[in-house]
Order: structure tokens, then C-alpha cells, then sequence
């Protein structure tokens, strides 16, 4: 699992050994509202250095966001 700050988000990574094909999912638990937090997910682990940024592809909005280690969700 990923780390997010806000207990009612969840979110949790799936790649390739090499980090390619990454799919980051983050889950709302709460049934009621919307939630938001920062998520922090670690360029190494999409085989980036410690600064390396990478751009997302939101698959709900269909918007591409520029990401780094800390995230805004």
C-alpha cells in the first residue's frame, strides 16, 4: 500500500518488476462524501530516481497531471 494522510483514502500500486505499466488506484472508503489528501508514492518504485517526475493519466477525468513524489489526490 501506498501512503496517503487521509484515513479515508487508500491507495495501492501495480507495475511490472521494471516499474513500467503502472497503475496507481486510490479508494475512497468513505460512502458519504468525497475525500482528498496527499499521497506519496516513491519514484523508485516506478523505477525513477528519488526526483524523477512522471506524468499521470487519470482514467476518471481522462486529465494528465505532471506527479512527483508527493501528490495531491
Amino acid at each position: 500500500f501506498l501512503e496517503v494522510d487521509n484515513d479515508q483514502l487508500i491507495a495501492y500500486i501495480k507495475a511490472m518488476p521494471d516499474g513500467s505499466d503502472a497503475v496507481i488506484v486510490v479508494v475512497n472508503l468513505d460512502p458519504r462524501s468525497a475525500q482528498a489528501g496527499m499521497l506519496q508514492v516513491p519514484p523508485a518504485w516506478l523505477g525513477l530516481a528519488a526526483d524523477g517526475a512522471y506524468d499521470v493519466d487519470d482514467l476518471l477525468s481522462g486529465q494528465r497531471f505532471r506527479w512527483g513524489a508527493l501528490n495531491y489526490v
